[in-house]
Order: C-alpha cells, then structure tokens, then sequence
C-alpha cells in the first residue's frame, strides 16, 4: 500500500514493506493542488502498483480526485479512472524511535552515486551469511568504508571521517537500491545524512527520508586487506576486459579463468575440461616483476571490477599466488572510487 496525506499545500507520500520505511515531502503551490475537504486536510490509502500503472497512463496535465464512499474518482482531461482506497493508517506505523545513543554522520552525495554502483556485483546472495548480503559501513576515527563482498571477492571504498563518529552497520541491498533512487533526483542537497543505532538506520536525501532495519551479523574482518603489496602489473583495461570476456565463453561454470605471466606477456586461459573446450588469448604488461606466476580467479567477478575502474590503465598489485590480488586505476589516490580484491581460486 502507498499512502498520501495532504496538509494544506504539503503533500506527504508514504510506503512501507515493514522492512524499509519510505517518507517523501512536496511542498505544492495552490496552482498544483488544492484540497476542498477536511479545512485542507485529508487521508487517502491506495495500492500502489494499481496507482503506479494508472498513473503512466494518464496524460500530462491537472488531475482531479474525488473521494466517496471508498471509491476515488480520478478525473483527467481524456477520461477518468475509479478505484478503491481507504483512510486506516494502521498498516503505515513506523519503528520506534531511535535508540538515545544513537550516532549521525553524513557522505557526499556525489561520491555515492559513484561508488553504490560499483559494489553492488559484489554482495553476496548467501542466505546463510546474512551480514554479506548488504552494504557494510564502518566508521573509524579517520575514514568511513564502504565495503561489500561474496567470499570470492570484495569491492571496498573508503572516505575521509570528518566527524567523530565511530561504529559500524550492515544496510541490506533493498535499502542501497532505494537510496540509489533517491541520488538519481534533482535537488539541492550536497550531502546524504544518515542516523543509526543498533536495530535501524535512518537516511535523509532531500525530501526524502527512509527508516530501515539494519542486517544483524558479523561482516568479514577485512583489515588483514589493506596492506603494502610489493609486486604490481599496469595493463590496459579496455583490451584485457575485451579478452576476459572472450575466454569466459569456454570458462566452466565457476567461470574459473586461468592467467599466466611470464616476460612481460600475460596469457588468458578458460577452459571446461568437463566438456572439452578451451580457449587462450595474449597481451603485453608491464610492472616491477618479471617472475614467471600462474594464478586463477573468478573471470565474472574480475569483469566486474574492470567495468567499474574508471581508469583506461588498471594497477594489479599482488604477493604471490596465494595471496589476494587487487585491482584499482592508476589514479586512484587522487579519485574517489573502489577498490577491489579478488582472492584466488584452486586450479588443476
């Protein structure tokens, strides 16, 4: 269900899946809406995929709604449309307050419409992990991290603190998709707040503000990550991303790709030996280590990260084949972006 209320000239929307809690704000001018009932003031409750179909439809211009007896009549310049609502707000009581201890901070509104869409190929869809299958925040004393991961592979952001806000919360996906939406609209606000205590977070956008329950787990300790590692390739990420998607057509159903480094050359291997087809290509890197290393990792999830490095030259930093490989631009000090660690896979 969707609920509107009118307010004199303020038009309040709400929608609830009892799990995320949605509010939005319009302030109208008396050319966009009067309300003739009620001294200005009125309650209507519709179900929204009906109202959301109606309403793609209906052609551009003033639309009338006209309340009786359970039925709105909407009236519009071609024609006109019946269906049923009622007034009980029941179904829209929101989560208590938030716990007094609960603590804010703010992130840039342009930085997370960058980085939301990197991390979202790599939350996990294990039921069985729970805290892996949304977006993790962790505030420290000097930075914020954004950070998502499927086991296989992790995509990590990290922000400067400005606050002095420590803690961490676990957001679930629906609420990064929907806070998502709320980046996409045209308004004045720079900034994206966010509140949050041990059960629930609460988001402000705007006009928009949203009540969410967090996701209770632990998320993986990812800190062991975040280290100097010695040796690093330059590649040119167009051309690789291009070979990466060609081997992945014969890679098996793990998309298991198999790479090889030796004398500045790298070799691209997918194969399903299960149903005797192979594939390999060729191209040239360069870096600081000329020692010959064969490895494996997830083609798909490595397709990810490439996509979404803004850099035409990805860094591929690593230790040795059993340790993560990570991958993030040339000129990802000076940018904000993600980067991402991808951890090798057995091969035979």
């Amino acid at each position: 269900p969707i609920l509107f209320k009118i307010d004199n000239k303020n038009l309040q929307v709400f929608s609830t899946d009892h799990e995320v809690f949605l509010y939005s704000d319009l302030n109208l001018d008396e050319n966009h809406i009067n309300c003739t009932q009620n001294n200005g003031m009125f309650t209507a409750v519709f179900e929204s995929q009906i109202l959301f179909e109606m309403m793609k439809v209906i052609p551009q211009g003033p639309i009338t709604f006209k309340f009786e007896k359970g039925i709105c009549e909407v009236q519009y310049a071609n024609g006109k449309y019946r269906i049923p609502y009622t007034d009980d707000e029941s179904v829209f009581e929101t989560p208590s307050k938030l716990a007094d201890d609960y603590q804010s901070f703010v992130l840039p509104k342009v930085q997370l419409a960058q980085i939301i869409p990197s991390l979202t190929p790599f939350v996990s869809t294990d039921e069985l992990r729970p805290a892996m299958t949304g977006f993790h925040v962790n505030l420290t004393s000097e930075y914020i991290d954004l950070a998502t991961s499927n086991m296989r592979s992790m995509g990590l952001s990290r922000i400067s603190n400005h606050s002095d806000v420590t803690g961490c919360l676990t957001a679930s996906q629906k609420t990064i998709q929907i806070l998502s939406l709320f980046l996409k609209e045209k308004d004045d606000s720079t900034d994206v707040s966010f509140s949050f205590d041990a059960k629930n977070v609460v988001i402000l956008s705007g006009k928009n503000r949203m009540v969410a329950k967090t996701i209770d787990g632990k998320f993986p300790n990812y800190n062991f990550l975040i280290k100097d590692y010695p040796k690093y390739w330059d590649i040119d990420k167009n051309g690789f991303l291009t070979s990466l998607n060609r081997c992945l057509v014969f890679a098996n159903l793990a998309n298991q790709v198999v790479f090889e480094a030796k004398d500045g050359t790298m070799t691209v291997r997918g194969q399903d030996n299960d149903l005797g087809r192979a594939s390999e290509e060729f191209f040239e890197v360069s870096g600081n280590s000329l020692e010959p290393i064969v490895f494996s990792l997830d083609g798909q999830d490595l397709c990810n990260a490439l996509r979404n490095i803004p850099d035409d030259v990805v860094t591929i930093k690593y230790t040795d084949a059993q340790y993560p490989f990570v991958l993030q631009g040339t000129h990802a000090d000076n940018q904000p972006g993600c980067i991402f660690f991808m951890m090798p896979m057995a091969y035979t």
